[in-house]
Parts: C-alpha cells; sequence; structure tokens
C-alpha cells in the first residue's frame, strides 16, 4: 500500500492505534501478525503516512477493542481525510501543509487567531495580500496561484455553519503601511466589515498593553469538529510550518490566547481604534 504526505488528521489516528496497540503490550511484530501486517505497515499507519480504508479501520478496532466512541471519530477524521474541497484545483500550486491546513480550516469549528506581524490571510483584501505574498521570497509566477489560494480560503467565513471565530491583532499591523492608503484603507473597511459578523471576533492588543506579544509569537489554534475530533496550533516561522496536536500543548496555547483576549480592547473599541488608525493614513 503506497504512503502519502502526512497530514494531522492521518497522524491523530496513528497516535491513537500506537497507544492502543502498546496498552496492549504488543510490539509492532506482534501486532502485525494478529492484523495480518507486516510490522512496517502498521510502523506507516502509526506514523501517519499511510491512509487506511473504513473496513481496515474497523478490522483494527476489533482486534483492539476500541469502544464505539473513538471508533465513530477516528472513522469521522478519516472520511474527512478523503473528503474533496476547494482546495484540490491547488494541489500542484501549494504545499501539501497549506492543503491539509485550508482542509482543517473548513473542517473547523473554531479557531483562534493571534498575529502580531500582517493580518491573517482570513481577513485579507486581494491587494493587501498581494503586497503581503510580494514582500516574501515568492516566484512571481506563483504568485497569482498563491493570492488565489489565500483569497478562496475566505469561503469559511461565509460557508454555512461557519465556525466561531476570534482574533487578536498586535497594533503595529495597522501601522506598517504595506502599499500606502489606498492599501490599508480598504484593509480597515474589511476588518471592520469581518467584526459586524455575529460568529467572529476581532480585538486589538494595543501598543501600551503591558503583555509582550513578542514573547508567544504568532499562532493559530483550530478545533476541528463540533464536539471536538481534533485541536491543533499552527505556528509558522520563515522557513517552515508546526502542526502541534499534543493536548497539553494546545491547552497552553489556548490559556495564553484567552489571556490575549483579556489584555486586549474590547470589540468595540478595538473598532473605534481600526476607524481612528484608517483615518490618520
Amino acid at each position: 500500500m503506497r504512503t502519502q504526505p502526512s497530514t494531522a488528521r492521518l497522524r491523530r489516528i496513528g497516535r491513537v492505534l500506537r497507544e492502543l496497540r502498546e496498552e496492549r503490550g504488543h510490539s509492532l511484530l506482534a501486532a502485525g501478525r494478529h492484523l495480518e501486517r507486516s510490522a512496517s505497515s502498521l510502523s506507516l499507519i502509526e506514523s501517519g503516512k499511510q491512509w487506511l480504508r473504513a473496513r481496515d479501520l474497523n478490522y483494527i478496532f476489533e482486534h483492539y477493542d476500541v469502544e464505539p466512541a473513538l471508533r465513530r471519530d477516528l472513522l469521522t477524521l478519516s472520511a474527512q481525510e478523503h473528503t474533496r474541497g476547494w482546495w484540490d484545483g491547488f494541489r500542484k500550486d501549494v504545499s501539501a501543509e497549506a492543503i491539509d491546513h485550508a482542509s482543517l480550516e473548513y473542517a473547523s469549528s473554531a479557531m483562534d487567531f493571534f498575529e502580531t506581524h500582517h493580518i491573517p490571510g482570513l481577513l485579507q483584501t486581494e491587494d493587501y495580500a498581494r503586497g503581503v505574498i510580494a514582500s516574501g521570497s515568492t516566484d512571481p509566477r506563483m504568485g497569482a496561484r498563491f493570492l488565489a489560494f489565500r483569497m478562496a480560503r475566505q469561503q469559511v467565513l461565509t460557508k454555512p455553519h461557519p465556525a466561531r471565530l476570534r482574533i487578536v491583532l498586535e497594533e503595529s499591523i495597522l501601522h506598517r503601511i504595506h502599499g500606502g492608503a489606498a492599501v490599508i484603507r480598504p484593509q480597515c473597511r474589511r476588518l471592520l466589515e469581518v467584526s459586524e459578523l455575529p460568529h467572529v471576533i476581532v480585538q486589538i492588543l494595543p501598543l501600551a498593553c503591558a503583555v509582550d506579544p513578542m514573547i508567544n509569537g504568532p499562532f493559530a489554534a483550530l478545533t476541528v469538529g463540533d464536539p471536538a475530533l481534533l485541536r491543533l496550533v499552527h505556528i509558522d516561522s520563515m522557513t517552515r510550518r508546526w502542526i502541534l496536536d499534543d493536548d497539553e500543548v494546545v491547552t497552553d496555547h489556548q490559556k495564553v490566547f484567552d489571556g490575549l483576549c483579556t489584555a486586549a480592547l474590547p470589540p468595540q473599541e478595538t473598532q473605534k481604534l481600526i476607524v481612528r488608525l484608517g483615518s490618520e493614513i
């Protein structure tokens, strides 16, 4: 059976299967004999590099005597893994990690974004996004496709049953004049429009705040499913993206985000600040 790029859902399924195997005291070799699989095949599954059909997963569940609720959750994640979406049209243009992130966003019931460098992609206008993309080391020939991908991600804001979205922005973002007033003023209006959506909360962490946003850096926390099937933290750097699904790590970041919400301006005060800063540009 062929391997495929590892995804957050496959890694979650694989980690649970490994924990179940270890709880029962089975080595990879012993478990493989029981499941009629090679140890190498089982290792690929447990490392999130091999997708299983529902019947194969159920076969493993039977041998591990997995409780019904956990079976249901893992089968749902497995089914989501092969659910087609708008992102399929970009598989040749963007990284597998970006495709995975877009798929997870679309399936999320709640998303929290903390940003210190620029407006999050889900809230960017096309002109602002074009400037952000161009400022990176992007091949100009791919810039148009990257821009189209970023704009397509924004479907999550208006799809049926959208996720609850909370965004905390460091105020300095609005002082960086990407493209001048002709770009920043429409971007400020876009922030105000999105902040009026009933499922969206936008807050600004003011410059005068005692909390240093650089201590933690930007991150996004996603909850997939309702009730939750998967909780993740996404952290981006200049060269790579980390997708963390350890429960303790996710909980720690959630506590940090809740603290940032407390320290940030309330939504109405945030809207007033955005209006003021937009008019001063």
